[in-house]
């Protein structure tokens, strides 16, 4: 083989094996390539950008000359690309003649042996290549950015004006505009279309925050160029506080207490001129046409996670309906929608009228009275009072009948059931703790005797001083009787062997024990798990010497009501 036929070999090979020349005939001196499968430098793809934006290039240059090129796409066979002009002065038809011939061909012996021929022997060529790196992409560089962004505010309309200079990119499709409020994030302005002009007028939020604007170029592509410089402006405040909210009240006799949450965020604007408003309507329903402002008596905003507002109204007729709502006023003097509204009825200083129909009806755990409503409609509960009558006919009360019943109209006075007469007698309670006196003629009166619920047994009592009983003669509940009791005389006690509790059957006429034997010497109490509810029990109890003869003895009774 000629020294030109194996450079030419040699050549193909290196062709060949690197594979990756450009789809477009080589010129000497093009770019150097990048890699294969990489993006271009500088390259930044926008949220729009497609796979279009990203250009392979070739792996690596190939030193081409005159020697075989590739006509044909990327892995098809090459072909050599014959010129006269390759030898010593060839003309240039013989190359047009093998391109047309033998494009997209696979190189055979017979057309290398035809390049061999062509090329002068005495000066052989060097293989060149300088393939240039060539995208039907379009470019892959980002656009510059714009310049000499302003913003104009007008508060009367709360509208940004922004004007920028756009580059001088052949290929700029627009701009997209971005915007930040405070220290958010940026978000995009404009709509989902570049801007084709370089102004544009923006409708930021008004609520008194710094807001920064920066725009992008953006090419044919869909690249991004880096943010222009900031323009920024203030906004007008025109935001208006939330609603206070979970307004209570708590009425008294001549003035009412309003109660209201606010959140924790409002104290800047309370540091600053922020205030509430509190407003009310008369009626049971808010009246927006009739409201008309509080003069809080006094007015206090306390609070850590939430801020607690209250005002005290004097303001309102005794006796009447009218409903409340309070607003929250910023630092900028706008005022929130109305709170939810409260109906309240305010205060007065007259007791309810006197109950009707009041009955007493003994039972074995005390005495029972019923009686009819007064007419008033701000009552919140009654109380029953137990007296005795004094020989001059006034009465002596002694006692409040305190068990609450699930019956609305009906009480129990508990006592112990021993056949004695009391004086009964029921007032109605306002919701501002207005009642009539017990004494007032006009608070009905009713005579009762008690049942007679006690032993028919006589039990002797003595020494009880001694020993320094306590016990239990009043059990309301689900509690149970239960005695304890103290030693004070140490050479009493060290005789006793021990203690009995007793409680009479009145079935069987007797005491019977709670237990069975003694009480040890060291115990100090006793509770009666077996007591009935709704009945009054009779006890004995009794300290025992060891020889069985009884130191101290003592008996009460135990009321266990049962509810109403």
């Amino acid at each position: 083989m000629t020294a030109r036929k194996q450079l030419t070999a040699l050549a193909t090979t290196a062709v060949v094996a690197a594979g990756v020349l450009s789809t477009t005939p080589a010129t000497a001196g093009g770019p150097a390539p990048a890699a294969t499968g990489t993006t271009a430098p500088d390259t930044e793809l926008s949220i729009n950008s497609t796979a279009s934006d990203a250009v392979a290039a070739p792996s690596a240059p190939q030193a081409v000359g005159t020697g075989p090129r590739r006509t044909g796409p990327v892995g098809s066979p090459l072909s050599p690309a014959a010129t006269g002009a390759a030898g010593a002065g060839g003309s240039g038809a013989g190359a047009s003649g093998a391109g047309a011939s033998d494009a997209g061909a696979a190189p055979t012996s017979a057309s290398l042996a035809s390049a061999g021929s062509a090329a002068s022997p005495s000066a052989p060529q060097a293989l060149r290549a300088t393939p240039r790196w060539t995208s039907p992409f379009g470019s892959s560089l980002r656009p510059a950015p714009p310049t000499g962004l302003s913003a104009a505010y007008d508060a009367a309309s709360a509208k940004a004006t922004l004007r920028w200079t756009a580059g001088k990119d052949a290929d700029l499709a627009g701009h997209r505009l971005y915007r930040r409020v405070g220290d958010g994030p940026w978000t995009a302005v404009g709509g989902p279309a570049p801007l084709t002009a370089t102004t544009f007028t923006d409708t930021p939020p008004a609520t008194g925050d710094r807001v920064a604007y920066h725009v992008r170029a953006v090419s044919a592509t869909g690249r991004l160029s880096d943010p222009g410089t900031e323009a920024a402006v203030t906004t007008v405040d025109r935001a208006t506080p939330p609603a206070p909210t979970a307004l209570t009240s708590h009425v008294e006799a001549h003035q009412t207490h309003l109660y209201w949450e606010m959140p924790w965020s409002f104290t800047t604007d309370l540091a600053n001129g922020g205030h509430f408003r509190v407003y009310r309507s008369p009626g049971r329903t808010l009246d927006p046409a009739s409201l008309t402002p509080v003069t809080c008596v006094s007015l206090t905003i306390d609070g850590s996670d939430r801020l607690m507002g209250e005002c005290t109204d004097q303001g309102m007729a005794a006796g009447t309906h009218h409903t409340y709502a309070v607003t929250a006023v910023n630092a900028a003097g706008r005022e929130s929608a109305l709170s939810a509204p409260l109906t309240v009825r305010s205060g007065d200083q007259v007791a309810p009228g006197p109950v009707s129909a009041l009955t007493a009806t003994p039972r074995n755990d005390g005495m029972v009275l019923r009686w009819a409503a007064p007419a008033d409609d701000d009552i919140a509960s009654y109380t029953g009072l137990r007296g005795e009558r004094r020989a001059d006919g006034t009465v002596h009360w002694l006692e409040s009948c305190g068990d609450g019943p699930a019956e609305p109209l009906a009480l129990l006075c508990p006592g112990s059931p021993e056949g004695d007469e009391y004086v009964y007698t029921v007032v109605a309670k306002d919701r501002w703790d207005n009642r009539l006196s017990p004494t007032d003629p006009m608070a009905p009166t009713v005579t009762a005797r008690l049942s007679d619920l006690r032993p028919s047994v006589a039990f002797p009592l003595f020494g009880q001083a001694a020993l320094g009983l306590t016990w239990s003669t009043e059990v309301l509940g689900e509690d149970r009787p239960h005695v304890s009791w103290t030693c004070r005389d140490t050479a009493l006690c060290d005789r006793i062997a021990g203690y009995r509790i007793s409680r009479w059957n009145p079935a069987a006429g007797a005491y019977e024990p709670l237990h069975t034997g003694l009480l040890p010497a060291a115990a100090r109490s006793h509770t009666d798990v077996t007591a009935a509810v709704g009945t009054t029990h009779h006890y004995a109890f009794e300290a025992l010497r060891a020889d069985g003869s009884t130191a101290v003895s003592h008996a009460w009774a135990c009321v266990r009501p049962e509810r109403l």
